[in-house]
């Protein structure tokens, strides 16, 4: 473990250099308590599928993720076929348990909009107990966030030499064909999520990104097919165009076949390949529905979570709103607002609004958007929680002191749902990324989860 810690200074040094250069089976899962004592299963799950690979006994999984939504949406396609996995949130559990008793184990490194060489240190402090999984490194499939200083670092802790990563999600139209990125045949620098001020997208190519850095061989590769590990003691990155789930599968089972050997790198749409390759078919995930309202907390500002919003408020939910102004967060009167709660409401939705173009900082949007979801949790009997955006459901989670999660599954792709265990009672928790979806999907997920 001492030499990897010396590659992470290394990379760290690296980072700080390049900062400033540019500045100048089916498991139990918790049950609901009842008022007498019994026991409500909210979620049910069959046991494990029939098409298990023979690796599915003795292998264990490491995710690790930059934001918490993307640890859920890359974990949930194991939970979906009966593997125990589990989403830690904290980054020292109260027990051991916590840790190895899962088959597969998610952690966010909540380092999305950190600097490479803080996001360097949250990636080899995830890693430090997790020496004996696969790792699997969950990057965004339209290349936000740390991606190449991240999985380099994941291949320094872990004393591997060979990354194999693909961004492409085919099932949310987004592919990697000549190692660019399109999301529905359109390229990633031509959508509105290139754009986005908050979040904003790698700008070159990945080929150019990992090119030259500390001396890593970089290799382009047109099919999965055509994937060979290159001999020697070198660093190997391999950018593997994928356009389809087919590629993505095929890409899988390269990495089962040498998971001594390489670290994987890929959006939710390589996890659902792994899952498959490792554990088969999905299960038939069973969910309770509930007369209980549903809260909805949005913290994601993309046009897609704007669309479900409005539709969701047309709807019937009511609208609760944290203003911001100059970049301040108004929490006192979001807060004095909820005396204006109207009690037999089927759903409520919470977000901020901005009264002018200054945009506040994205901890400060998630924090105040946990506390008053803290105080809406506590007063409503609320059945399911559905967020978006990564940043704001890891506070929300650390505003609850919840520990950990274990997922069911999935109820749609990228839409993962698992059971919190809050006080005396448990909820449902669904999360999912800001950026998909048709404006019907929060309506159709409060369908999903409440009784008519």
């Amino acid at each position: 473990m001492r030499a990897g810690w010396r590659r992470a200074r290394r990379l760290t040094d690296f980072w700080r250099d390049e900062i400033d250069r540019r500045r100048s089976s089916s498991y139990p899962l918790p049950e609901e308590i009842g008022k007498n004592g019994d026991t409500l299963p909210l979620l049910i799950m069959p046991g494990r599928s029939q098409s298990l690979s023979p690796m599915a006994s003795t292998l264990k999984i490491a995710i690790i993720a930059d934001d918490l939504t993307g640890a859920m949406d890359a974990a949930a396609p194991f939970a979906k076929r009966g593997a125990h996995t589990r989403v830690l949130f904290s980054d020292n559990p109260r027990s051991a348990e916590l840790i190895n008793a899962p088959e597969v184990l998610a952690r966010t490194t909540d380092s999305r909009h950190l600097d490479p060489v803080r996001a360097i240190q949250r990636v080899y402090q995830a890693l430090s107990d997790l020496e004996d999984r696969l790792p699997f490194k969950k990057i965004d499939s339209t290349l936000r966030g740390n991606i190449v200083p991240e999985t380099l670092a994941v291949l320094e802790a872990t004393g591997r030499r060979h990354l194999l990563i693909t961004p492409a999600f085919p099932g949310q139209g987004r592919v990697l064909r000549g190692g660019e990125v399109f999301i529905h045949d359109v390229p990633l620098a031509e959508t509105a999520i290139a754009k986005d001020a908050l979040s904003p997208p790698m700008r070159i190519p990945l080929v150019m990104a990992f090119g030259g850095k500390l001396g890593v061989f970089v290799h382009e590769i047109d099919r999965p097919l055509d994937l060979q590990l290159a001999p020697g003691e070198a660093v190997h990155v391999y950018i593997v165009d994928a356009e389809n789930d087919n590629d993505l599968l095929r890409l899988a089972q390269f990495a089962l076949a040498h998971r001594d050997e390489v670290v994987v790198a890929g959006s939710s749409g390589l996890g659902n390949a792994l899952a498959v390759a490792i554990y088969g078919s999905a299960l038939n995930l069973k969910v309770r529905r509930d007369a209980q309202p549903l809260l909805y907390i949005v913290g994601s500002r993309t046009p897609q979570s704007a669309a479900q919003l409005e539709r969701l408020v047309d709807f019937g939910a009511q609208l609760i709103v944290i203003e911001s102004h100059e970049g301040n967060v108004d929490l006192e009167r979001a807060i004095a607002n909820l005396a204006r709660l109207d009690p037999n409401k089927s759903a409520y939705v919470l977000t901020l609004r901005q009264r002018d173009k200054v945009i506040p900082e994205a901890s400060l949007v998630a924090n105040a958007l946990a506390t008053v979801g803290h105080r809406l949790i506590s007063e409503l009997d609320v059945g399911a929680i559905i967020v978006t955006g990564g940043d704001t459901a890891q506070a929300l989670m650390a505003e609850l002191a919840v520990e950990s999660v274990d997922l069911a599954g999935e109820l749609m792709p990228g839409i993962a749902i698992g059971i919190v265990p809050y006080r005396q009672r448990n909820f449902k928790l669904v999360t999912k990324a800001g950026g998909f979806g048709d404006p019907e999907l929060f309506v159709t997920l409060m369908k999903e989860l409440r009784a008519k």
